[in-house]
Formats: C-alpha cells, structure tokens, sequence
C-alpha cells in the first residue's frame, strides 16, 4: 500500500518540476528586437528598432513609422510589443506603440465620445497622417 502511495507521488512531483521549468523559462527577458524587414515591391526595407517613432495596428500588418520612412510590415503588434524595450516605447493604446522620447505633448479629449470624429490630417502627400492620437506638436514647446 505504501508503494502505491509513493508511485502515486511521483508523477505529481515531476510535474511540478516541469512546471517549476517553465515557469522560470518564461520569467526570462525575450529577446529585444534590433529591426523589421517589410517588403514593398520588389525591395526589402530595413527598419532599426531604433529609429521607429511609433508602431500601429492595421488590419493584418503593423505600420512602422520611422522620421524617414514608414511601410507595413507582416508581424502583429503584439509580437513586436514583445520585443521592444518597455522603457523607451509605450503602448498608448491597444493597437498603438510609440517611442516615448517622441511624445512631444499629450493632451486630454474633452469632447463627449459620442460626437463625430475630426477628419484624419493629410501629410504634404496626402496620405492619411498618424492620427489624432499620435501627432506630436513640435512647434508649441511644452
């Protein structure tokens, strides 16, 4: 009966071994990401981690936004969340991170939320701006 009793351990004990494994495996720093690749067309563009001023969710790719640059790129925002320093980038909303040394300023909505939206700005191109939400008014010192 004490054999039974002692086999009957056993198995709890290396589970909680097991679990005990991973649990310290995943209390591990990921690792950092250092760039993102995005294809457009026929090129591949390289984008330093460094050099991205914000990170938006849209639809099935993440927009990367450099001072440069900016494409689409193929990974979920979560991913890229994972792999960035929490110290320099802040997720200001569910589907938004931005660098935090780009906050210029942030200001409070005091509009009710069910009145209608302003229209997005353009950029010098016409393309659709950051938004709202993420413009950062450079001029105006804080």
């Amino acid at each position: 009966m004490n054999a039974g009793r002692a086999a009957a351990r056993r198995p709890n004990s290396t589970l909680v071994q097991r679990l005990a494994g991973r649990l310290q495996a995943g209390s591990e720093a990921a690792p950092r990401l250092r760039r993102l690749s995005a294809s457009v067309g026929d090129t591949i563009k390289m984008f330093a981690i460094d050099e991205g001023l914000f990170f938006r969710s849209d639809e099935k790719h993440t927009r990367v936004v450099t001072t440069a640059d900016e494409a689409h790129v193929r990974k979920p925002l979560r991913e890229i969340a994972d792999g960035l320093d929490p110290g320099l980038f802040w997720q200001v909303h569910r589907g938004a991170i931005v660098r935090a040394s780009a906050i210029a300023r942030a200001a409070r909505r005091t509009r009710p939320h069910h009145a209608a939206p302003a229209p997005a700005p353009r950029d010098a191109g016409g393309a659709p701006g950051p938004g709202p939400a993420l413009q950062a008014d450079a001029k105006q010192p804080m």
